[in-house]
């Protein structure tokens, strides 16, 4: 795992602090300004991305934190800092997932500008090339169908290691050309402490309400609790 340590611009916090120079602290303080001006996703998202490019890095995805439930609609970007900032934690089990050999978004940096209340941003390499398993089932849901073992052996390597990732969908799966999956968006991601089986059931549960709720084919769902738990939902 990279140093974790904060690094201070200006009025951001930006970590890991030993990778970046002064002049790439500034472009990202400039990005995490003009993220919040991007569209929020169709499908579920708990941010807003924003995708660009930094020098030597390369091409990148920019994400600033939303809030769910109700308080959204009072405080919709801002949080109570109670330990580790959400950026942090997702920077953390991204990288924790890629040493499982999980297919997931390398992480560059995470940031934090506040106190006890606080706006968060992350960094991530952009995986290039893909389009998300929701559009793909639309345009072609035989091809869909067809990745949705890759998808479930990714999802068994989390469930063997007990991680839940708490808001996966098809629209947070991204396929490439060469049909190679990438699990995205591991916000608030954490070890569950449930029974295998039960966890199993989660991800079957929170992919079949995501399926039919945006009006994707329904062989997804049952290849997920085939795959999963070795029966039809």
């Amino acid at each position: 795992m990279k140093n974790t340590g904060l690094k201070k611009y200006g009025n951001y916090y930006i970590g890991p602090g030993s990778y970046f120079k002064d002049v790439q602290l500034a472009h990202l303080v400039c990005l995490f300004q003009k993220v919040d001006d991007s569209p929020v996703p169709n499908l579920g998202g708990r941010g807003i991305v924003y995708k660009t490019w930094i020098d030597t890095v390369g091409a990148v995805v920019v994400k600033s934190y939303l809030r769910g439930g109700l308080l959204r609609h009072l405080v919709k970007k801002s949080y109570v800092k109670w330990g580790k900032t959400r950026s942090q934690r997702e920077y953390e089990l991204l990288e924790v997932v890629r040493s499982l050999g999980v297919f997931a978004p390398e992480p560059i940096a995470f940031a934090f500008k506040g106190g006890l209340i606080y706006k968060g941003w992350l960094v991530t390499k952009e995986i290039r090339g893909v389009q998300t398993l929701a559009d793909l089932s639309i345009l072609d849901e035989e091809r869909a169908i067809g990745v949705m073992g890759n998808i479930i052996s990714q999802i068994t390597t989390l469930v063997s290691h007990r991680i839940l990732h708490v808001d996966l969908h098809p629209g947070n799966v991204l396929v490439n050309e060469k049909n190679r999956v990438f699990l995205v968006d591991f916000d608030k991601g954490h070890t569950y402490y449930g029974s295998e089986t039960a966890l199993r059931y989660r991800y079957c549960s929170r992919w079949e309400r995501a399926v039919k709720k945006y009006c994707l084919p329904e062989r997804l769902i049952g290849s997920m609790w085939a795959g999963l738990l070795g029966y039809q939902s």
